[in-house]
Order: structure tokens, then C-alpha cells, then sequence
């Protein structure tokens, strides 16, 4: 609801906008009195007319070293951190109830005003008893200036039997009933009721207004040779007087923007073609902007899962832990998430243990499109073998049958190898536990072995786990387009 008005604001601005710049000085008064009536009306409707069209992100060529700070051994305090966050939803979840409920109680009260006013009208016209000029006369017993309600005409009583109510008044309050102007003004003091904090609703009224007393001059100074005793009826006629909010009246406070453009010559046909199309492609162009909806395609989901990790070092030499090197390579490819089309979602982000199950858990609550496991090797622990390495996972312990996708995805990871690391001798299946049960497919990726020099050095080498992750990165990429 909130998005409705935030849009419905942006486009009666931009409408608003167009009149105050193109039309407001111009005598265009039957397209400007279209305009603004069609622009409030498309302004209510534009933010529930969508053209969605998704388009393909472009690849985000990845080229910088992101530097990271050291990774802490120590666990944050993350039931503090949730507490925290909790609190502050549920703050803002009340501030938002009581807004709504603000803005509930001020609109009824606007609701309750309109009709009121609009009872109180339609009582006062059941007691015409005569007509003028076609139409229905209402004598009304407090001293007002005349007004008109769609084909009935409110005049001061006392001045009836007097007989001072001018024919150009009651000429004036006709054109007004004979354009319908009262339907106007209904439903901008309808669409009030709701907006009423919106500025741009309250100059919209006021433009309309002016565009009515505009657009009756212009219709009575075509049947009067002299326009000069209209001019004069005017001004006697707006003295200290004034009207309900929901009649057309022979009144208008700013009389001299009146007298001004009764008196403004009509401009050439060229002039006018030439600003209603401008008024029309600008405002063409912002509905068709606003209507049309780019959504990204949708984003190849990756949990990454980096193994071991708390209690559970891993393969472990001297001070140099594989936790720690699984951990730095999936911060790396989480920050490189954040600048593409590969939405990664890392199972640990802090040195913390996680149970096996609690993974798999983990990932299958994600809806992720792809399980990637990042681990390293020792002696003993993949069998000492050098290179870059993938493990898919198969059908059930048991069985040679292995998920061919899982399988796909491994040969496209490892191909050619990683950053420094070479290709190793390729893929497998495995029964690791983090690739059971899984409902998306999964690859353990083992890179380098930390007992071989060349690729211990590589695995400490902050540069190097860089050129790792961004080769990742780029492969998931791939695995992306081609899924």
C-alpha cells in the first residue's frame, strides 16, 4: 500500500508538473480540463498497470582484489545480534500500526465531512420551487454569493426578491451546470478524502477550479460584444463572499489571473497543436515509463557450504588450518555475489561448528539451486591427491546411479582448474553426508592439498585465494546460463 502511494505521488507530480510549465498560461481550457481530470484518474490506475519484461543481467566482469580483514576465530554473539534485530522489526511494526491507524481516523473524518456537505446540498435542493434559465431555483436564507450544483442555482433570498441577481450571474452559473463542472469537482474532493496528505491532490483542485471560471468566461465573452460590464460583475460579485467546497460559484479569490486572461489574446493554431502534443508525449511517455516493470532473471541460488569449521579444524598443518582457508574462499565468492547475477548464501560466515545434518538442513531450506562444499586436502583425507578435485553425490549409498546434473556441474568447476591450481585427474561420486538428501544438486570441491609445497603456499597466499574464488565466480556463471 505504501508503494501505491509513493507511485500515485510521483505520477500526479509529473502530471502536475506538465500543466504548471505547458499549460496553466495558456487558453486551452477544454484540453487542460481533459488533462487533469485524465490525470488523476491515471494517476489511481497507473500503479496497478504492469508490464513486466525480465531481462538477463549482463555479466559483471570481475577484475579487482577485494582486500579482507583478518577472520576472527571468535564467535560473535548472535542471540544478542537476533535479539537486537527482533526488537527493532517489532518497533517499526508498531510505528507502522500507528501510522496506519493515523491516517484511517483522518480520512473518516474527511469521508464524514464530504458527505455531510453533500447531504446538506442535496436537502437544500429538494426546495426549489422555480427555474432560471433552465435552472432549478434554491432560495437559501444567509447572504452568499450564487452558486450552482449541477443544474440547480443557489441564490441569497433577500436578493431574489430584490431583484439584484445579475443575468450574467445566473449566464455564468449555466455554462457552469451546462459542462457538467460539479461532476469535476466531486470527484477530485472523492479522490481528497483518501490523499489528503498529498500536496499535489490539493493544487490539482485548485487548478481545475481555475480552469472552470476560465473556461465560462471564455464561453460568455463569445456571446457578449462587451466584455467590460462582465469584468466589473465579476469583481463586485467575489467581495467578502464565498462558496461551498462543492458547488461552482460566481467567485474566485484570485480574480486577477481571471481578468488577465480574459484580456490574453488567443495564440496561433500552430502554438496550441504544438503544446498539446507536448502535453501528451511527456505524459504518454511517464505512464508508459512507471507501467513498464524490468525485473532481473532470476538469480542462480548457490549455498555455499564451507567445510568444517569451530571444533572441527579439518585438515590441520602447524598453525594453518583448512577451516580457516575454506572459510576465507567463501567470504571471497560471497563478495563477489553481491556485484552479479549468482546470489550466494554462505551455510557459515564466522568460525563456528555445524553439524552435518544441520547443513543439509540448512540448504534445503534455501530452495538453492546448487550445494557447492569447499574443502582442502591432506594426507589420508581425499586420498593425497593434488590438483582441483569434485565430488557429486549419487542416487542413494548404494547404488552406482549418480545425479547427472551434480555430475555436470562438477566437470564445468573443475575444468582447466581454479586460479593457480591445476586440474586434477576430474570427478567422482561420493556418500559424503553434505551431498545426501539434498533437494538441488551438489558439488564438494577439493582444492589443492595442503601437504604439497607448491599448493600450500598457494592455499596461504591471499592473491591466490582471490584468483580461486573469482574463477569460481565465473564458472558459476556459466552453470547459470547454461541450467
Amino acid at each position: 500500500m505504501m508503494s501505491y502511494f509513493v507511485e500515485f505521488t510521483s505520477i500526479l507530480g509529473i502530471a502536475y508538473s506538465i500543466y504548471f510549465l505547458v499549460l496553466r498560461r495558456t487558453k486551452l481550457f477544454d484540453f487542460t480540463r481533459i488533462f487533469l481530470i485524465g490525470a488523476l484518474a491515471m494517476s489511481l490506475i497507473s500503479p496497478f498497470v504492469k508490464f513486466e519484461s525480465t531481462i538477463a543481467p549482463s555479466l559483471v566482469k570481475i577484475e579487482e582484489i577485494v582486500d579482507f580483514s583478518p577472520i576472527s576465530t571468535m564467535q560473535e554473539n548472535v542471540s544478542d545480534l537476533k535479539t537486537s534485530v527482533i526488537d527493532t522489526d517489532e518497533s517499526f511494526g508498531f510505528s507502522m500500526n500507528v501510522l496506519w491507524l493515523v491516517y484511517a481516523l483522518i480520512t473518516s473524518l474527511f469521508f464524514i465531512k464530504f458527505i455531510k456537505n453533500l447531504y446538506s446540498l442535496l436537502l437544500l435542493a429538494g426546495t426549489s420551487t422555480s427555474k432560471k434559465r433552465g435552472l432549478n431555483l434554491v432560495l437559501i436564507q444567509k447572504r452568499a454569493t450564487p452558486f450552482s450544483f449541477f443544474n440547480f442555482l443557489f441564490v441569497d433570498s433577500e436578493k431574489d426578491k430584490e431583484g439584484k441577481i445579475s443575468e450574467f450571474v445566473i449566464l455564468h452559473e449555466e455554462v457552469h451546470a451546462k459542462q457538467l463542472h460539479s461532476l469535476d469537482i466531486l470527484f477530485v474532493e472523492l479522490i481528497k478524502c483518501a490523499f489528503w496528505f498529498n500536496p499535489f491532490v490539493w493544487l490539482f483542485k485548485k487548478a481545475i477550479t481555475e480552469n472552470h471560471e476560465y473556461q465560462v468566461d471564455e464561453c460568455i465573452l463569445k456571446k457578449e460584444a462587451d466584455g467590460s460590464a462582465y469584468r466589473y460583475e465579476i469583481i463586485d460579485s467575489v467581495m467578502n463572499k464565498k462558496s461551498p467546497s462543492l458547488v461552482s460559484g460566481f467567485s474566485y479569490l484570485q480574480i486577477k489571473n481571471r481578468i488577465n486572461m480574459m484580456a490574453k489574446p488567443n495564440s496561433r493554431p500552430y502554438t496550441r497543436i504544438s503544446k498539446i502534443m507536448i502535453v501528451v508525449v511527456l505524459f504518454s511517455t511517464a505512464l508508459t515509463l512507471n507501467s513498464f516493470k524490468l525485473n532481473q532473471a532470476e538469480p542462480f541460488v548457490v549455498v555455499l557450504d564451507a567445510g568444517h569449521g569451530g571444533k572441527d579444524p579439518g585438515f590441520r598443518k602447524g598453525e594453518i588450518m583448512e577451516k580457516e582457508i575454506n572459510l576465507k574462499i567463501s567470504r571471497k565468492l560471497e563478495a563477489y555475489s553481491k556485484k552479479g547475477e549468482v546470489e550466494i548464501i554462505l551455510s557459515r560466515s564466522i568460525d563456528e561448528f555445524v553439524s552435518l545434518k544441520g547443513r543439509v538442513d540448512f540448504i534445503n531450506s534455501k530452495k538453492a539451486d546448487l550445494l557447492l562444499s569447499i574443502h582442502s586436502e591432506g594426507l589420508g583425507t581425499l586420498g593425497h591427491q593434488v590438483g582441483v578435485h569434485g565430488f557429486y553425490p549419487r542416487l542413494s549409498p548404494a547404488s552406482d546411479a549418480v545425479d547427472t546434473i551434480s555430475m555436470e556441474y562438477a566437470n564445468v568447476l573443475i575444468k582447466n582448474g581454479l586460479g593457480e591450481l591445476k586440474q586434477g585427474k576430474g570427478t567422482q561420486p561420493a556418500n559424503f553426508v553434505v551431498l545426501q538428501s539434498l533437494n538441488c544438486p551438489g558439488v564438494l570441491l577439493s582444492l589443492g592439498n595442503m601437504e604439497n609445497e607448491v599448493e600450500s603456499e598457494i592455499l596461504q597466499n591471499d592473491k591466490s585465494l582471490n584468483k580461486i574464488a573469482n574463477d569460481i565466480y565465473k564458472k558459476l556463471n556459466i552453470l547459470r546460463k547454461n541450467r
